[in-house]
């Protein structure tokens, strides 16, 4: 199952994202539910956006298969916040989309 869902991932390390569910998002020391939640990230601060970093790892709970990414916040490119583990999605929906990155 998860090389399905990490093929059908359309993040990749690298791309900047932003979060579309501050509600669902979780910010932890590592990929796994079970470890700590480290806080949710100033995403919600204008201009603040993530940095993949690392990732993809995939991991199993009781609702499926959920796919974790390291990232970074930054403002105007640089970092604001610790590197940290959020999930791409689950079965509650995305919390993480691509954005284009200010040229």
């Amino acid at each position: 199952m998860c090389e399905i869902a990490i093929s059908n991932s359309v993040l990749k390390a690298g791309d900047t994202v932003k979060v579309t569910d501050f509600k669902g998002l979780k910010f932890r020391s590592t990929p796994e539910i079970k470890y700590d939640n480290l806080s949710t990230p100033p995403a919600h601060i204008q201009n603040t956006l993530l940095v993949i970093t690392g990732g993809p790892i995939c991991t199993h709970d009781q609702d499926g298969v959920i796919i974790w990414w390291e990232v970074q916040p930054v403002v105007n490119g640089t970092p604001v916040f610790p590197k940290g583990w959020s999930a791409e999605s689950d079965r509650y929906g995305h919390y993480l989309a691509t954005v284009q990155p200010d040229k």
